[in-house]
């Protein structure tokens, strides 16, 4: 196999586990939430937590989806597998370390965000020097 497919590969399996641990994390979120509350919690604040949690994940499955939409585009096909990497790594121990859900959203900016705004903008990017060179 010559280096450049492995890279894409890669690419897509990294993508691909970071969407499956997203998706687990969001079915198994239980304990995430309790690791969010005091010992004597309400149940509202059991429901804002898990809200809480409910649409970072949400927004996580939607931007790596927007991001794997890209990835078929051809134009961005290297540029963020160490954050996926990264994401699936930190995922994995926010998942059986029942880390507090406050740390998913610097999770969910650096892993799944940085890398979306990337391939967005190499895209607009690609697509105006595109434009003005056959202007």
């Amino acid at each position: 196999m010559k280096r450049n497919n492995s890279l894409i590969s890669t690419r897509y399996l990294l993508l691909m586990g970071h969407l499956i641990l997203v998706i687990t994390s969001l079915m198994a979120r239980e304990e995430n939430v309790k690791a969010c509350l005091p010992t004597d919690y309400t149940p509202s604040q059991y429901l804002s937590k898990d809200t809480e949690l409910i649409v970072a994940l949400s927004l996580s499955i939607a931007f790596i989806i927007i991001e794997l939409t890209t990835f078929g585009s051809g134009l961005t096909m290297f540029s963020t597998i160490m954050a996926h990497a990264l994401g699936a790594i930190l995922l994995a121990y926010f998942l059986t370390e029942s880390w507090d859900c406050g740390l998913y959203w610097w999770i969910f900016s650096l892993t799944v965000c940085l890398p979306l705004l990337f391939d967005v903008v190499t895209i607009l990017l690609d697509v105006c020097a595109y434009d003005a060179k056959y202007k």
